[in-house]
């Protein structure tokens, strides 16, 4: 590689790094830091590619641990001012490596004082001297970290278009570092993640943060226990995708309740909802079926009987002007709650009828008859026409002895592909069944997996019984519902 040009080595450097998601952050932090460690003309090359040099990652390791940080320094917390000042300078030259290109801060310092007083010495000195200077160039950042190092004269973020607060507790959520700087002193913010642990949170605040933004990404996992984050949202006109934790009390929604609507989210696309199973709960969702663009559907039960979800299916077969039902493309609900269904297969058919567009349906715990569903498929060509990716499951719940396997035969689902051309994937209990398509061969294949262990996932061998026929088919790929996208994050 002595003949390669700096230029293509840096060409190299840059599509040979880690994404820059956030579960990226422990290769990442240190990978532009290890290059220059190889050879001068690495370093060169390195060093002269502002590319690289544009994610910053402030994380400790632990107490009694060594502190590692982005730029690969390793002390301990008995080091004197001396190794602060060395890190000081080489977080300097690591930002000052990245040129005028926007940057990507990651701080995570959780609460508490297990990290020791050096290492907040640090990251307090980090913050106001070195990094603070850089705040008009920041792009994106990520917080987990202590409200006494954000304590710092009114930070603006003029080109922040995305931002994650997580892991921390209340008081890092309720400071008005956060409430009056990051989030609402940044006119160019587009994307917000905030997870508060599945504690309540203020609606108050969200007024603020969203007034006068084009929010087109909003990410909340937080018991937003008052109707006010509905009047919040409706600050949003932009908004394309939403990802929402509801948690309303029954009597919560007779003594404040928001008469109003969301109708102005006329561009959002994408809603994912994660309920308690209230009847508060999914009254509020009533008001995301009012969006005309809405295609892409996902909620999330996590405990209540069956027929908390209802009100969804009611809405989805509602013939009222208010819901256009028929426009989603994407259809996810899962019941996390602690009751199968029973006799309700029907209900389910007659709820999905409407939804005469959709191409992927993924159910969780809702039908308890697959044999019904089945055959509804195949002899109903009007059931669900555009249907063309299909995924069962006994929703997220732990997988024990105490849960039976899917009352789904093999011959069902292969039923199923073969009459409606559909690809089907089931899995919970101590089953796993896979049926795939592989367009250059036409030929279908199926993999049907029993699991021995005593929990259902582990434990014990497996065994597989497999099939394959020629038909003629549509590819098709499979992938897991998430509640919380990170596409939706840089």
């Amino acid at each position: 590689m002595d003949n390669f040009a700096n230029e293509l080595l840096q060409k190299i450097f840059e599509y040979c790094l880690p994404t820059t998601t956030i579960e990226s952050i422990p290769s990442r932090r240190i990978a532009p830091f290890v290059l220059t460690h190889v050879c001068s003309q690495w370093r060169a090359a390195a060093w002269g590619h502002p590319r690289l040099w544009t994610s910053l990652c402030l994380k400790p390791r632990g107490k009694h641990n060594p502190i590692e940080f982005a730029v690969g320094i390793r002390e301990s917390n008995a080091v004197a001012d001396i190794t602060l000042n060395r890190f000081i300078y080489k977080a300097g030259h690591w930002l000052k490596l990245a040129g005028s290109l926007p940057f990507q801060l990651y701080i995570d310092f959780p609460v508490g004082t297990s990290y020791g007083p050096t290492a907040l010495k640090l990251a307090t000195i980090l913050l106001q001297h070195v990094i603070g200077p850089h705040f008009h160039r920041f792009s994106y950042l990520h917080l987990a970290t202590m409200p006494r190092i954000m304590q710092m004269p009114d930070p603006a973020f003029p080109s922040l278009r995305a931002v994650s607060v997580t892991r921390a507790y209340m008081q890092v959520f309720n400071h008005p570092w956060i409430d009056n700087g990051v989030l609402v002193d940044s006119p160019s913010l587009q994307r917000i993640h905030l997870d508060f642990n599945g504690l309540p949170y203020r609606s108050r605040p969200l007024s603020r943060i969203f007034k006068g933004k084009h929010i087109t990404h909003l990410s909340i996992n937080a018991c937003l226990s008052s109707p006010a984050w509905l009047e919040a949202l409706s600050l949003c006109p932009s908004l394309q995708h939403c990802a929402i934790a509801i948690a309303q009390e029954e009597r919560e929604a007779h003594e404040q309740s928001w008469k109003g609507g969301i109708v102005t989210l006329r561009q959002l696309t994408h809603l994912a909802a994660h309920v308690r199973g209230r009847e508060a709960e999914h009254q509020h969702l009533f008001t995301f079926l009012q969006c005309p663009s809405l295609q892409n559907l996902t909620v999330v039960q996590d405990c209540g009987d069956f027929g908390h979800l209802s009100p969804i299916l009611l809405a989805l077969s509602s013939s009222s002007p208010l819901y256009d039902p028929s426009q989603l493309d994407y259809l996810a609900i899962v019941n996390n709650g602690l009751d199968n269904p029973s006799n309700v297969t029907q209900r389910i058919i007659n709820s999905l009828s409407p939804l005469i567009k959709v191409t992927t349906l993924e159910m969780g715990n809702i039908v308890d008859d697959y044999d019904m569903f089945a055959e509804e498929l195949s002899r109903n060509p009007t059931f669900l026409p555009k249907l063309r990716q299909l995924q069962l499951g006994l929703g997220n719940r732990a997988v024990g002895a105490r849960l039976s396997p899917l009352n789904m035969t093999w011959d069902v689902l292969h039923r199923m592909i073969k009459t409606r051309g559909v690809q089907a994937k089931s899995k919970g209990g101590h089953w796993n069944v896979t049926l795939q398509y592989n367009p250059q061969d036409k030929e279908l294949t199926g993999t049907l997996m029993k699991r021995t262990g005593w929990d259902g996932k582990s434990g014990g061998a497996d065994s597989h019984t497999r099939i394959s026929e020629s038909l003629s088919l549509l590819p098709f790929i499979i992938g897991p519902t998430m509640l919380y996208p990170s596409e939706w994050l840089p």
